[in-house]
């Protein structure tokens, strides 16, 4: 059975924007957090042990699958 490797590393992104829809805002605000060409898997709150706090994202092969913790506002 395949297991992911587990996330060592994590940082916090913010973005904020408007669109025509719901869907275009959200995409608008995860552009505007420098994350929108990720592909994200959204995941519970929980950190992995030891996980390393970094102030910037990594560089990130854009269309990745990354592990996410995210929220959103209507």
């Amino acid at each position: 059975m395949f297991a992911p490797p587990i996330p060592n590393t994590v940082w916090a992104a913010a973005g904020a924007a408007e669109g025509d829809t719901e869907l275009n805002a959200f995409d608008n605000a995860l552009l505007a957090a420098q994350i929108g060409n990720l592909n994200l898997i959204r995941i519970s709150s929980v950190l992995p042990r030891d996980a390393l706090l970094v102030d910037e994202p990594l560089p990130i092969t854009p269309g990745a699958l990354v592990p996410a913790v995210y929220s959103y506002q209507i």
